[in-house]
């Protein structure tokens, strides 16, 4: 075909040191481009180089020995003959064989088929394919396999013209010839069989063979845009249908009723097509539920359910309900969804959406939904009333419920320790116990909302009670009286006398007012009367 870039070469079919090398008449090129030369030419030439061959020695006496020289001209020669221009890395190659016997590396039959005489040269021929195959580990499957090598994925044709019946070989033999030299294409008609090439009769017109060769040649290089797809309809999903031409992404249509892919751009002759696609996936069906919230008063926690499949999820959310402009997610995939969005202004209306998504890009989203945050809060705390050996402390966060503690040690910047959280409420007790008396503590409040807000209370001080006793009791009496006296020198008391005929019996009392010294008069006593009595002191 003139529309293709076809190069034309020979190749002796013998053992000679000519072997798996290009062979052209005297002033031939051994090189035929249809680029560079007209067909008339080309055929001229190849006349020539043919009418050569046919007259070039053979030093080996080796017949046709096409395979052979094939496989040399693949492998020993191939760089060599690379280099003139022939096997080239990007062509298909086309092999014609040419011979009037069969290929004499291929077994032959013991008879050659029915009504033909033997082999003449029998002995000599099958003893030139032990010397020059057999020992050398050559044979037809060797000699294609080289050539494939070397072609790569390049599309390979093999034709032959050669004796097909035995109506061929009497068309120049004798029928009642004992034997014959010639013989029916045993090794070609299998070379050809493997490309499924022309198989030709060698007496017939050649011109008629070569025209269908070339026939051949331009049915296996058409360019082919339609492409079905191996596997059955319904095994494909035409979203992840992915050609290449060439390792080159190109654009395709799917055509569903053939469930075939058409290319526009399927390349040129000898492109590499690459059709790949995934099988439909069985995508679950989920539902968002329950989505609803609360809110601090900085912060707000969403939550909401996809119960059929675990997706991703997140939050949009914003001052406006339709400006739903920031985001906030969480990580991996569940089922059950919290998403906390902290940094929130107090006492303000913002508007949020839940989103989840799964693996295969199915979004759903919630109703949008408003909450209020909680109003700033504050703390207000106090000391209480020390004592001996602990303290109470009090106080407040009025606009919010809040869980407390109190941090505590004997300086304001080590207080190290700390009372245990107290429940969430507004107003807040916490006694701290086994202190010592007489010492100054360090207190500090904090409060702590459900969001994670902070605040503490400024460094207070507070200062336990000392110890103290009831020193100097003693009492002057008279006729019908008894004056008594006592100081707590260390602490004002509330001073109490008890008072009794019997050290085990004081059932009466007197106020002795407060103060650290108390003084008590008891009269309307008996004359010579021994009283009891005992002081007591209440801080």
């Amino acid at each position: 075909p003139a529309d293709m870039d076809i190069n034309y070469a020979v190749l002796l079919s013998n053992a000679s040191a000519q072997k798996g090398k290009l062979f052209s008449a005297k002033n031939v090129p051994l090189v035929l481009s249809n680029k560079t030369m007209k067909v008339a030419d080309i055929a001229n030439n190849l006349q020539k180089t043919f009418t050569a061959g046919m007259n070039t020695p053979d030093d080996n006496g080796s017949g046709e020995a096409a395979f052979l020289s094939l496989y040399h001209a693949a492998t020993t020669n191939a760089s060599a003959n690379q280099k003139l221009g022939f096997f080239r890395p990007d062509a298909a190659l086309s092999i014609l064989f040419v011979s009037d016997e069969q290929e004499i590396g291929f077994p032959f039959p013991a008879v050659q088929a029915p009504g033909l005489p033997k082999r003449c040269d029998a002995a000599y021929e099958d003893n030139v394919k032990k010397l020059q195959y057999d020992n050398k580990g050559i044979n037809l499957d060797v000699a294609f396999n080289a050539v494939k090598a070397l072609k790569g994925d390049m599309p390979l044709m093999t034709h032959a013209f050669v004796n097909i019946t035995k109506a061929d070989l009497f068309t120049r033999n004798d029928p009642k010839a004992s034997c014959l030299y010639d013989s029916l294409g045993y090794g070609f008609f299998e070379v050809v069989e493997k490309t499924k090439g022309v198989l030709f009769s060698i007496q017939a017109d050649k011109a008629q063979g070569m025209k269908r060769c070339g026939e051949v040649i331009r049915e296996r290089l058409a360019i082919t845009h339609d492409f079905k797809l191996s596997k059955a309809a319904d095994k494909v999903d035409p979203a992840t249908i992915l050609a290449a031409v060439d390792a080159a992404v190109v654009p395709h249509e799917y055509k569903a009723d053939q469930n075939s892919v058409y290319l526009a751009n399927a390349g040129v002759a000898g492109s590499q097509v690459e059709i790949r696609h995934c099988e439909p996936i069985v995508r679950p069906d989920w539902n968002l539920i329950g989505f609803s919230g609360n809110a601090g008063q900085r912060a707000a926690s969403l939550s909401w359910k996809t119960p059929e499949y675990a997706t991703a999820g997140k939050v949009l959310y914003g001052t406006s309900a339709s400006a739903l402009n920031s985001s906030a997610s969480h990580s991996g995939n569940a089922t059950d969804h919290v998403v906390t969005i902290a940094g929130l202004n107090p006492n303000t209306v913002y508007y949020f959406q839940g989103v989840s998504s799964d693996e295969f890009g199915l979004e759903k989203k919630s109703s949008v939904i408003s909450l209020r945050t909680q109003p700033d809060w504050n703390l207000v705390a106090s000391a209480g009333q020390p004592s001996r050996n602990s303290v109470n402390i009090s106080w407040k966060t009025p606009e919010y419920a809040t869980v407390g503690k109190v941090s505590y040690g004997a300086a304001a910047d080590a207080l190290v320790n700390q009372s245990a959280e107290t429940a969430a409420a507004t107003e807040h007790t916490v006694t701290l116990n086994n202190l010592d008396a007489n010492s100054t503590y360090f207190l500090q409040v904090q409060s702590r909302d459900e969001y994670g807000l902070e605040k503490k209370s400024p460094v207070l001080s507070v200062t336990t009670l000392n110890e103290w006793a009831i020193v100097g009791f003693k009492g002057e009496p008279s006729l019908n009286a008894v004056s008594l006296s006592w100081q707590t020198p260390e602490y004002a008391t509330q001073g109490t006398l008890l008072y009794g005929s019997s050290a085990s019996a004081l059932s009466q009392s007197v106020a002795a007012g407060s103060g650290n010294n108390h003084q008590v008069v008891v009269s309307g006593l008996n004359q010579n009367s021994v009283y009891y009595f005992q002081a007591v002191g209440v801080d």
